[in-house]
């Protein structure tokens, strides 16, 4: 099981406790998922695009993932670096 403090609920459950404004919530969120551990993770591909389509798309195909105010552009196909709590939403969703 892992640290409360790695998941997405924690950290916002936590800045709820503390009766803060919503962006004093939300850099609160950036810098408790700055300090967690960051992990790779690739989104795939749209079924039936390749890498090529992916490539010469004027808008990439993307995910984003929010956390409390906090939003991370994911583009899909590539592989990124992101906190741990990110890679359990995600996975959650079912898309990794």
């Amino acid at each position: 099981m892992k640290d409360k403090d790695e998941t997405a609920v924690a950290v916002v459950a936590e800045s709820g406790k503390a009766g803060m404004t919503a962006e004093e919530s939300r850099s609160f969120t950036k810098t408790k998922l700055s300090k967690m551990p960051k992990v790779d993770i690739r989104i795939p591909l749209p079924a039936g695009m390749s890498d090529e389509d992916a490539k010469s798309a004027k808008k990439p195909p993307n995910v984003v993932v929010g956390i409390n105010g906090y939003n991370y552009h994911i583009q899909r196909g590539v592989s990124a670096k992101v906190p741990l709590a990110v890679q359990n939403v995600l996975r959650r969703s079912n898309l990794i």
